[in-house]
């Protein structure tokens, strides 16, 4: 689907606007359905993005709201993940791209988005240790600019 010679913090921008979907969450062998709001600003000229995802429909929870950045570091040449919840988990995750997937991870949580078309994406998050499964297809609603937050494009 992509330019697989795009440089790897430009892929980033892919993910830029706001994302609805559904699908399913699979807690102690049971499958719940959900509903999830995804959205993507740039930040840093370009260099990360920061998102906020927020999911209804987990068994226990009224709303849960995960916040998220992603960036590219140049030095070690691998995108990094920091992300904070209302279910009081903290995770720096790190990895990078791999064909039209990003995937990243830390000890407890896995984290892959796959572009499937740049209006289309998957979402695949694993805690580990037999924690909760997500998957979830999510449809690009609104493409934002990314300007107002200091991206500058050519």
């Amino acid at each position: 689907m992509k330019d697989m010679t795009s440089p790897p913090r430009k892929r980033l921008q892919d993910l830029v606007g706001e994302w609805k979907g559904t699908g399913t969450v699979a807690i102690a062998g049971e499958q719940f359905p959900i509903t999830v709001r995804w959205s993507f600003e740039s930040i840093a000229a370009g260099y990360g993005v920061r998102a906020q995802a927020e999911i209804a429909g987990i068994p226990g929870m009224e709303h849960f709201v995960d916040v998220e950045q992603f960036g590219y570091d140049d030095a070690d040449q691998q995108i990094h993940a920091g992300t904070v919840c209302n279910a009081g988990e903290v995770h720096h995750m790190v990895g990078g791209w791999f064909d039209d997937n990003l995937r990243v991870e830390d000890t407890r949580e896995l984290l892959e988005v796959r572009l499937i078309a740049p209006d289309e994406l998957q979402l695949h998050v694993v805690n580990k240790g037999g924690g909760p499964v997500f998957d979830v297809a999510l449809q690009r609603v609104r493409m934002d600019s990314g300007l107002e937050s200091g991206a500058r494009h050519p």
